[in-house]
């Protein structure tokens, strides 16, 4: 019943699947609570330029039978059917119905792809058991790098950034323990 995170960008839909850049970034959010069976919703806005209201007075100007028209031309085929089906679906006709779907799409969330699939992995130990250099704590000469602690990052090359930094880091600081 609340929002967890937010994120401005692309949207790909595949075949019984959300991708792009976003959902990578959301998914950071969504994949422990899908786990414990948590009810997770992606709210998507199609056009985030425009407010609810300015869409209803837009759309009240596009004449009779030319909405499917608009919808083609403003989101494109694809986008456009999946929308026209879920206004039909819900029996919408009204301007101000068709806004709330345009501007407040409800996408039911049920799982994620596999580990093999993942981009970028959470969890791993816990980053309090190693010290400024990524040697263990609790069994020194031991050091840890990049994803295997409990640290990930949005989508935008961070992750990768800290697994060289850290892995530099911890390699050199291995090298001086010999």
């Amino acid at each position: 019943g609340k929002i967890t995170e937010s994120e401005e960008g692309e949207l790909q839909f595949n075949d019984n699947a959300l991708s792009g850049i976003c959902i990578f970034n959301l998914s950071r959010f969504l994949s422990k609570p899908l786990e414990e069976n948590a009810k997770c919703i992606i709210i998507v806005d199609f056009l985030p330029e425009m407010s609810e209201e300015e869409l209803e007075e837009y759309l009240e100007k596009i004449p009779d039978g030319e909405i499917g028209r608009f919808f083609e031309i403003t989101f494109g085929e694809k986008t456009a059917a999946l929308l026209l089906k879920k206004i039909k679906d819900e029996n919408r006709k009204n301007v101000k119905d068709i806004s709330y779907i345009i501007k407040n799409f409800r996408i039911k969330i049920t799982g994620h792809d596999s580990f093999n699939q993942a981009q970028v992995t959470k969890g791993g130990g816990d980053i309090d058991e190693v010290d400024e250099n990524f040697e263990s704590k609790i069994c020194k000469g031991l050091f840890f790098a990049g994803e295997v602690r409990d640290v990930d990052g949005k989508c935008g090359g961070y992750n990768l950034h800290f697994a060289f930094a850290s892995g530099y880091k911890a390699g050199m600081s291995a090298g001086k323990e010999i």
